[in-house]
C-alpha cells in the first residue's frame, strides 16, 4: 500500500459509549412503548435502524466532520 499507514489515534471514550447506549435504549424503548400502545410491532430491521444512529456516534472521533464532509451524501445533506 502506497502512502502513509493510518493509525487509530482517537478511540471512543467511556462517555461516548455511555451516551450511545443511553440514546439507543431511549430510542428503542420509546419506539417499542409507542408501537405496543397502538397495537403494532416493530420489525427487527426497525430496531437495527434505531440502533444504527447511536452506534454511529462511536465513530465520530475517528472520522470527524471535516473528513466526513467529503462524502457525497453528507455534502448533499449539508447543502440543504
Amino acid at each position: 500500500m502506497a502512502g502513509r499507514a493510518r493509525r487509530l489515534t482517537a478511540v471512543a471514550t467511556p462517555g461516548d459509549v455511555f451516551a450511545a447506549v443511553i440514546i439507543a435504549a431511549a430510542q428503542a424503548g420509546g419506539s417499542y412503548a409507542i408501537a405496543s400502545h397502538h397495537g403494532h410491532a416493530i420489525s427487527p430491521a426497525g430496531y437495527v435502524l434505531l440502533v444504527a444512529g447511536p452506534a454511529a456516534l462511536l465513530g465520530r472521533r475517528r472520522f470527524p466532520a471535516r473528513r466526513a464532509a467529503r462524502l457525497p451524501v453528507l455534502r448533499a445533506i449539508a447543502a440543504e
